[in-house]
């Protein structure tokens, strides 16, 4: 699982529960019948589903490697490329280009040091940074702990082959 963070919670709602207000707002005015105003709105409602759907929902650790679960399908971290795992207790991160806080995060994203990182996560407390030969992840699993030991586990099973 990937629970959302006080601070997720708070920006999504605070950009989501608008769009209904705003429309019926608009439609009691009668210029919803507007055809620019309905393409825009219902642009802006694909636009939230895609953010939502690109989003991680979960993740996996098995002898393949660490699986990122997203409603629109998943990523695979092989194992025979993860060289380090660890816990950051509080990630220092800015945006390069994605999503920043709308039902979760994800995308590049840029640590102090300036290297480029990929972020699929759900809140920027405890997050567990998986380093490979190529790139660099950062995800937010439920017990972020379990999560290492169990991914550290996997990985002294295959570098044992």
């Amino acid at each position: 699982m990937a629970p959302w963070s006080k601070e997720l919670l708070i920006s999504t709602l605070l950009s989501v529960i608008p769009l209904p207000f705003i429309y019926l707002i608009i439609w009691s005015t009668g210029e919803a019948e507007d055809m620019v105003f309905n393409l825009v709105y219902f642009g802006a409602v694909v636009i939230y589903v895609i953010i939502y759907v690109l989003g991680p929902r979960g993740y996996t650790i098995s002898p393949d490697g660490i699986e990122i679960k997203k409603t629109s399908g998943s990523i695979l971290i092989p194992s025979k490329e993860i060289e380090e795992i660890k816990i950051i207790p509080k990630a220092q991160l800015s945006r390069v280009i994605g999503n920043g806080g709308i039902f979760s995060y994800y995308g590049t994203f840029c640590e102090m040091n300036g290297e480029k990182v990929k972020v699929y996560s759900t809140r920027f407390d405890q997050m567990v940074r998986i380093k490979t030969k190529q790139q660099t992840y950062y995800l937010s699993p439920q017990d972020p702990n379990g999560f290492v030991e169990a991914a550290k586990h996997y990985l002294r099973l295959i570098n044992i082959n």
